[in-house]
């Protein structure tokens, strides 16, 4: 963006638990992604090309960034193609929480493990089974859901970040390692510092970053 790469920035705005549980949040991003892309008068308007599509998140938005992935990788085409690539910073995708991450990293400052353990209860407070019934759902797990690849295509680009002193750290491992191994081209930074906080001090990860994206 710095370089002027010519590119078309979109923000939803979310409903936000607990006031909206799940699906809310994830159907309000899906439905705007496909409000831009089935809008030719909006795409003639505001100059962008709705087959050459980038997703980006950090913490929940990550989370939403791997689950509307997920979403498009199973429509019907031209849907299914679109996304070119993905940037995962720092996702937060396992209500279960049971990794290495969330003992070593529990008394984090930004994202202490019971606040984040807060959040899924509140996100998933509606949903039928809870946390061990959300796991079997692509929407909520895209970790453990790795996006097909289309017929005669092939799956987006990853960048996926992660920092050492996060609880979700493990999180963002195991999304690289999905991907990677249902055969997209993943690019895998891990910082030193914690949670959203590591690229203000580490500038060897920021420069990778910003090499992967570029």
């Amino acid at each position: 963006l710095q370089r002027g790469v010519p590119v078309l920035w979109a923000s939803v705005e979310y409903r936000l638990a607990p006031e909206d549980p799940f699906p809310a949040g994830y159907n309000d991003c899906l439905h705007g992604l496909l409000h831009l892309l089935h809008s030719p008068a909006l795409s003639s308007e505001l100059g962008f090309d709705p087959q050459r599509v980038h997703l980006g998140g950090i913490s929940a938005g990550g989370h939403f960034a791997a689950a509307i992935v997920g979403a498009m990788a199973r429509r019907a085409p031209p849907d299914c193609t679109v996304v070119r690539s993905v940037f995962a910073d720092e996702p937060m995708l396992d209500p279960r929480m049971g990794s290495l991450s969330y003992v070593e990293n529990a008394d984090a400052r930004v994202d202490p493990v019971p606040w984040l353990e807060w959040c899924w209860d509140m996100y998933l407070r509606d949903y039928p089974g809870g946390k061990e019934a959300a796991i079997a759902d692509h929407r909520i797990t895209p970790h453990l859901h790795p996006p097909p690849k289309p017929d005669g295509g092939s799956l987006p680009r990853f960048l996926v970040l992660t920092s050492l002193g996060d609880p979700l750290r493990d999180d963002g491992r195991a999304y690289a390692a999905a991907m990677r191994d249902a055969g997209a081209a993943v690019t895998h930074v891990e910082a030193k510092g914690s949670h959203v906080m590591a690229l203000m001090f580490d500038k060897a990860s920021k420069e990778a970053v910003y090499r992967a994206w570029s």
